[in-house]
């Protein structure tokens, strides 16, 4: 072992190295599994912290939590996701590419690369998916920018 592989049972798996620099070794699947665990835990972390956010506001009170953290809270609410849910799916079922991106440009806020990629994987995505990434886009909106920037 080069002190970079590791190695479960003898098999080789991607090194950091490998998910890190392209071209090391590590295949197309090798990124997506990264990127699927990724979203897993991503996930994971913002259920725990609405979870965290909501015991706070049952012990505190509701304007304990303040604008933001209220949004947040909020961004989970599937019924807050009905609207944006629809108008993105009818925007893609038109198919019509420059207009709809266009469209989701102005409707999300996010980058043309963003936007793209948006229009690319949202029709292959469950509506628990569409609900999850609703949710994160409206904690996106709810975030001040000067937070992320």
């Amino acid at each position: 072992m080069n002190g970079r592989e590791l190695r479960w049972n003898g098999l080789r798996k991607a090194s950091l190295a490998d998910l890190v620099l392209p071209g090391l070794g590590a295949s197309r699947l090798d990124y997506e599994n990264a990127f699927r665990r990724t979203e897993k835990h991503l996930s994971f972390y913002l259920k725990l912290f609405k979870l965290l956010a909501e015991k706070l506001r049952d012990k505190l009170g509701s304007d304990a939590l303040g604008p933001e953290l209220t949004a947040f809270v909020e961004a989970f609410n599937t019924a807050n996701h009905k609207d944006l849910i629809g108008k993105l799916d009818s925007l893609v079922a038109k198919g019509q590419e420059p207009a709809v991106v266009r469209e989701l440009k102005t409707v999300t806020g996010f980058t043309w690369d963003e936007v793209y990629e948006l229009f690319s994987y949202w029709p292959t995505l469950a509506l628990e998916q569409k609900h999850e990434w609703c949710a994160r886009y409206m904690i996106r909106q709810a975030i001040p920018k000067k937070l992320v920037e």
